[in-house]
C-alpha cells in the first residue's frame, strides 16, 4: 500500500492501515486529538477520536490485528532504545 493510499479517510468506507497509524500516532505521540489530525491532514478532531476507538474495540476482537499491532510496537520500542 502506498503511502498516500494508506493515510486517506474517507466517510463511511474502511482504511485498516489509516486507522492503524491513527492509532499508533495517537498512542504513542500523547498529543491531542486536534495535534493528531494536523499531523495527518485529518480536518476534524473528532474522526481521530473516532478511529482510535474504532481500532481499541477492533483490537480485542481481532486477533490477527492485535498480532500485528503487537509487531509493530515491537518495532517502535526496539528503535526507541537504539536512540
Amino acid at each position: 500500500v502506498k503511502r498516500e493510499e494508506s493515510l486517506v479517510l474517507k466517510r463511511g468506507e474502511e482504511n485498516l492501515p489509516s486507522d492503524v497509524a491513527v492509532y499508533l500516532v495517537r498512542l504513542y505521540n500523547r498529543e491531542t486529538l486536534l495535534s493528531v489530525g494536523r499531523y495527518l491532514d485529518i480536518s476534524n478532531y473528532s474522526t481521530v477520536g473516532s478511529v482510535v476507538e474504532r481500532i481499541k474495540k477492533r483490537r480485542m476482537k481481532d486477533l490477527s490485528l492485535r498480532n500485528h499491532l503487537e509487531k509493530i510496537e515491537k518495532k517502535i520500542f526496539k528503535s526507541q532504545k537504539q536512540i
